[in-house]
């Protein structure tokens, strides 16, 4: 039987191993924050996964003490592209979901709601939004697509499931340099 240091050692040379393979170079290669945008680490390690399948996936990770962000949510989701195209794209769910963020009022609701702002008196104190009563009626739509819900009495939020989905949609939209 291997003696602790052995194990130990074995166990972080097999650590390495896999930083390699799923980074690409030596651990302190890993991408950082500042350089996520570098190299395809993400799609590197879908296609290490599933060599012959299509794949897509969304993923992300938020933390807690980042102000602009809430968090800590963590979040991944993929399918295989024949599931995603076979599947009804005209489903209500589905168009409910992306209808309910065509507006650019509620997408600023969403951003303002995720910043903090989350009350509808709040958010018709913003500039050029309207009453609350019209606010009311935007959160209605957010709240019935599953966007936003009561978290209490007159205070909003985006459920932790829809955080990642939303940012995902958002940055997917090509509008966000």
């Amino acid at each position: 039987m291997p003696n602790e240091q052995g194990v130990s050692a074995e166990i972080e040379a097999r650590l390495a191993a896999l930083e390699v393979a799923v980074f690409g170079a030596e651990p302190d290669a890993a991408p950082r924050s500042g350089s996520i945008d570098d190299r395809f680490w993400i799609l590197e390690g879908i296609k290490t996964r599933y060599p012959d399948d299509s794949v897509v996936a969304y993923a992300g990770h938020t933390v807690a003490d980042d102000e602009r962000v809430p968090g800590p949510v963590e979040w991944q989701y993929g399918l295989d592209a024949r599931t995603i195209l076979g599947a009804p794209w005209e489903d209500t769910a589905t168009a409910d979901a992306l209808a309910a963020l065509a507006s650019p009022l509620r997408l600023r609701f969403l951003q303002e709601i995720l910043r903090g702002t989350d009350t509808p008196a709040a958010l018709a104190a913003l500039d050029g939004v309207g009453t609350v009563g019209q606010v009311y009626h935007h959160l209605q739509q957010l709240h019935a697509a599953g966007w936003v819900r009561q978290v209490a009495r007159g205070h909003y939020g985006v459920p932790p499931e829809r955080v990642v989905p939303l940012l995902t949609i958002v940055l997917a939209s090509g509008g966000i340099a």
